[in-house]
């Protein structure tokens, strides 16, 4: 759209500034927002998933009151995140590995995975 035409609207650097600075904006809306305070369970859920490469439900739901566990496994398969494989465990989908690679460096580099690295402390004892 920006790129190709004779007479583009924005140069092509222009172009790709304002993409980046609107695609780190959506990051930081999607990190710090308020969806983030409500569903940081999913987010770890997604992203222990993505790190171990399948979660096994038993060992996670002692970690997390039963309502609350049940509602976000749940919101986290019909958002696309996890894939239930049938056998009591969750694999991460591509939206779930895609969002951790975008997500996680950013939450390091902030220092925003506190409750996240305590929550895989834990989960070390059921390995």
């Amino acid at each position: 759209m920006f790129i190709g035409r004779k007479k583009a609207l924005f140069p092509p650097f222009t172009a790709f500034l304002c993409s980046l600075v609107y695609f780190f904006g959506l990051v930081l809306l999607t990190t710090f927002g308020p969806v983030f305070i409500d569903r940081s369970i999913s987010y770890h859920l997604a992203f222990y998933a993505s790190e171990q490469g399948r979660i096994h439900i038993d060992d996670i739901r002692e970690e997390f009151s039963s309502e609350i566990f049940e509602k976000r496994i749940h919101d986290a398969i019909e958002t696309g995140f996890l894939k239930d494989n049938g056998d009591g465990s969750y694999s991460p989908s591509a939206k779930a590995k895609f969002m951790t690679m975008t997500l996680f460096p950013l939450g390091k580099l902030t220092g925003s995975l506190g409750t996240y690295e305590s929550m895989k402390e834990k989960m070390k004892d059921h390995e």
